[in-house]
């Protein structure tokens, strides 16, 4: 019965830890930086701070390439090394190609530039297919799932807990297909996203949150220079104390003001255009059978070098290029100074500029308003690019408050922790910008007596206002019957040549609204009336426009006092006649308050509306109120509150008894059915379960090539390591029999065939075979050594303990006597009336033979208590050698 109680004490510690473990585990957040060159990934989890994930090589940043080879991936450095021999193998830059389809000029140039892969056109969804020699074709979307997935494997074996939330930041000038296909990716590669944020505002919150103290209530203007491989953006960012929507208290405020871009303009124009030079240095000094620029490898080993040269010349003055047998069994090597990159930049010098100079423009600000420049991403590391920025400026200093490469991954990593469950972090707003205004196209009721429907335009999310946004209300009153919208971009008139043809299609999505009939035939009556379609649009965390839903709203007719019936016959008395007029026009179309006095307000019926809560409450029977604003009285949702006026009695203005109330009718909502038919063919279902479907096959080979490759690498190190001890007498003194002299045998014919038959087609089945008989002639042995061991350890703790046991028996009874004798002594003082004590002294004597029995009787317990673990032995594992770690064979 005891022991009942104990156990379910012990289950619950047990449960109680396992909870914690898992919902420790389930707290943590990462980020992705999704480069076009590199990835930065970030983790955060309880316990630790936030910090920048290492690759397998111990890399801070990891090449974001994707490799294909004989049905196996290869991502980061793998793919980058193959990418040097064999560059049709390797997919690089694939953010380029993100939401856009074949025919975009950005894709045609990507195909110019790597000819040797073979790109071909999606025929349903017109969008980029990659053809891979032997392991199949994948659209961006699953490319993209798969570099997510490796970048998620990364976190979990870093941080070595399971990982859900991510936070990804990319370009802010993505548009809806752009977005939407990051969306998909992450949707496939099984993680959850937060947020898409852009990256600029990812560094800028970086700076926010590291600078905390710096910021006031007086705004400072920042703008952020980013250069990175493919583009080149210029932000600029207000940062001020203010009260942001989820806090009442000033907090930091990070509002995007205005965003420049060049989506072809990157640090790589000047890697490609080094490679060429070089090469025609190269074929200068050296006489070939065929040009160098035909050969495929060599080229791809000069643009290796031209990017290190980069790198070297950002930091010196000068540097050689040098490449051994780059072709045909010829050396080259090449003197390159500063000036050799800054006589490269001097045609682009004005294209780098010129998104500086656009932000400035969409935030209504001059070179002087700004109170810092940042420089961001790695293609402002070179000198020249920070001389045109100083002088841009005139004179002013662009500042390194940044890490250039991983800024962005740790403000999405703040982002990310803010927004998943697990963490409280310091509030800081984020407030990004609508860099592309969005339109709804509606049919409306038209002016006349006619009221042909007509087609207008309303825009919804205007130029430069801030996202994520607040739900925004539409009305639809003119439509009694199922009907669609559509939402497109509005004027882009701002945006070059260049950038329109880049942008896409500015057609967005057709939204249907289906359900009306069968609505209003089931909840209209006598006592209300149709009031239209309330639909519901917002810019979510994603930058992502989505419809929230739609209600047919059937309000009461509202039926008029005697007051009120006394107030309207004396407004006709004076000629105010607008109330007929009101009705009649309110039974074809919804007349806002107060009435339109222009065609465009009298068209506003489909108005919109922002309520300050997204919720939708639910009906109250209240007493409407008219002249509220109208997002108030769509949200308090009223009834009819009138009273029967035949049981009013009036007397000398008041009422003789109190009257009765009429049965109120209530607002009704009838939810609708909303359906989206984007411009854009997104991947549907059956696309986004094959896709999971390739990802799954492909992990599950991964896993069964990493199980062969470690059972390959495990026997191999085996046989080594016991060749080894079988030359150590330590081990082979505890064999018996022909132990030996069949290890020896057996581990000669093992490494035998390993190096004459195991190939890549060998499988880990026959590795597990032919280790089975090594293990159990070894563990029969060691098993000895093993026994022998723990018995001597035994032997030695039982005599410690024994010798222990003795002497605190000794000192015990040694004890015992000495107070005995001290207590027979006391005893015969006090019998013969000796001399008195002074007073508290025996006390004293009694406290200080208590404190001498307590240390004796700790020490007693503390010996024990002692246990083998404890004393100073050689474990087994001291004696038997350690297997060696096995590594993964990877074959390219």
């Amino acid at each position: 019965m005891v022991l009942k109680p104990f156990i379910s004490i012990c289950f619950s510690v047990v449960l109680l830890l396992v909870t914690f473990r898992v919902t420790d585990a389930a707290l943590a957040a990462m980020s992705v930086d999704f480069g076009s060159q590199f990835l930065k990934i970030g983790l955060v989890k309880p316990g630790i701070p936030m910090e920048t994930v290492l690759n397998k090589e111990s890399q801070r940043k990891t090449a974001n390439l994707i490799a294909f080879h004989n049905g196996e991936r290869y991502f980061g450095e793998l793919a980058l090394q193959m990418s040097y021999k064999h560059p049709e193998r390797v997919i690089p830059y694939v953010s380029d190609l993100i939401g856009k389809q074949y025919n975009n000029p950005i894709v045609q140039d990507y195909i110019k530039q790597y000819p040797y892969l073979n790109i071909t056109e999606d025929p349903v969804r017109g969008t980029v297919v990659f053809n891979t020699k032997d392991s199949g074709s994948f659209d961006i979307e699953t490319l993209v799932a798969m570099i997510l997935w490796n970048a998620h494997e990364q976190a979990v074996v870093y941080g070595k807990t399971p990982i859900h939330d991510v936070v990804i930041t990319v370009p802010s000038y993505l548009n809806q297909a752009e977005r939407q296909c990051i969306v998909r990716a992450t949707e496939i590669a099984g993680l959850t996203l937060l947020q898409l944020m852009s990256d600029n505002s990812a560094a800028a919150l970086n700076y926010a949150f590291t600078r905390r103290k710096e910021i006031t209530e007086k705004a400072q203007n920042v703008l952020i220079f980013d250069i990175g491989a493919s583009k080149t953006t210029a932000t600029v960012v207000e940062l001020k104390l203010a009260k942001s929507n989820a806090s009442k208290t000033l907090e930091p405020v990070v509002a995007v003001k205005g965003i420049g871009y060049n989506r072809r303009l990157g640090g790589k124009i000047l890697t490609y255009k080094l490679r060429d030079l070089l090469a025609e240095e190269f074929t200068k000094k050296h006489k070939t059978s065929k040009p160098i620029t035909e050969n495929l490898r060599s080229m791809s080993k000069l643009l290796k070098e031209a990017e290190r040269v980069k790198h070297i010349l950002s930091a010196n003055s000068e540097t050689y290029a040098q490449v051994e047998s780059l072709f045909e069994d010829i050396d080259f090597k090449h003197k390159v100074n500063r000036d050799f990159i800054s006589n490269l930049l001097k045609e682009y010098e004005s294209e780098y500029m010129k998104p500086v100079s656009d932000a400035l423009k969409m935030a209504e600000l001059n070179v002087d308003n700004i109170d810092q420049v940042i420089l961001f991403g790695a293609g402002t590391r070179i000198p020249r690019i920070q001389e045109v920025l100083k002088e841009f400026f005139k004179g002013k200093e662009p500042n390194r408050f940044l890490n250039t490469d991983e800024s962005a991954a740790l403000g999405a990593l703040y982002q990310a922790a803010h927004l998943s469950k697990g963490f409280k972090v310091k509030m800081i707003e984020v407030q990004e910008l609508v860099t592309y205004p969005i339109q709804i196209n509606f049919e409306t009721a038209g002016l006349g007596e006619s009221n042909e429907l007509r087609r207008v335009d309303r825009t919804i999310f205007s130029y430069k206002s801030s996202w994520p946004t607040n739900r925004k209300i539409m009305t639809f009153t003119s439509h009694s019957s199922d009907f669609v919208v559509n939402l497109h971009y509005s004027s882009l008139d701002y945006l070059t040549k260049t950038q329109l043809e880049e942008f896409g299609d500015f057609n967005i999505t057709d939204v249907s609204f289906n359900g009306i009939v069968e609505a209003i035939k089931k909840n209209l009556d006598d006592n209300h009336v149709y009031k239209g379609v309330k639909a519901y649009f917002q810019i979510d965390n994603f930058g992502l426009v989505k419809s929230d839903g739609a209600e047919v709203i059937i309000e009461p007719i509202k039926k008029n006092s005697t007051v009120d019936s006394i107030v309207e016959s004396i407004g006709k008395f004076f000629g105010a006649g607008g109330d007929k007029e009101e009705t009649k026009e309110g039974l074809k179309d919804e007349a806002p308050t107060p009435p339109p006095s222009t065609e465009e307000a009298k068209t506003q019926s489909e108005s919109e509306e922002t309520p300050e809560d997204p919720k939708e409450p639910e009906s109250k029977e209240e007493e409407p109120k008219e002249q509220q604003e109208p997002e108030k009285a769509f949200n308090e949702t009223a009834t009819n509150d009138t009273v029967n006026n035949q049981n009013e009695t009036v007397t000398n203005g008041t009422a003789s008894s109190k009257p009765k109330k009429e049965q109120k009718p209530k607002v009704i909502k009838a939810k609708l059915k909303v359906k989206l038919y984007k411009s854009f063919v997104d991947l549907n279902k059956e696309n986004i379960k094959e896709s999971k479907k390739i990802l799954s096959t492909f992990e599950k080979v991964e896993k069964l090539k990493a199980e062969r490759d470690a059972a390959h690498n495990g026997i191999e190190a085996r046989v080594y390591e016991l060749k080894e001890r079988l030359t150590n007498e330590d081990f082979t003194k505890f064999a018996q029999g022909n132990e030996i002299e069949n290890l020896t045998k057996i581990l000669e014919e093992t490494a035998t065939w390993i190096e004459d038959e195991a190939d890549i087609s060998t499988t880990t089945e026959e590795f597990k075979t032919k280790r089975a008989p090594i293990e159990e002639i070894v563990s029969a042995i060691e098993k000895r050594i093993r026994d022998l061991i723990e018995a001597e350890l035994r032997k030695k703790a039982e005599a410690e303990a024994k010798k222990k046991a003795e002497e605190l028996a000794k000192k015990k009874a040694a004890e015992e006597a000495k107070k005995k004798e001290e207590e027979a002594k006391a005893a015969a003082k006090e019998a013969e009336g000796g001399e008195e004590r002074p007073e508290g002294t025996e006390g004293e004597e009694k406290v200080e033979g208590n404190e001498d029995t307590k240390e004796a009787a700790g020490n007693e317990e503390e010996n024990e208590k002692a246990t083998l673990d404890e004393e100073e032995m050689p474990s087994v594992e001291d004696i038997l050698l350690p297997k060696t770690d096995d590594k993964a064979h990877v074959d390219l």
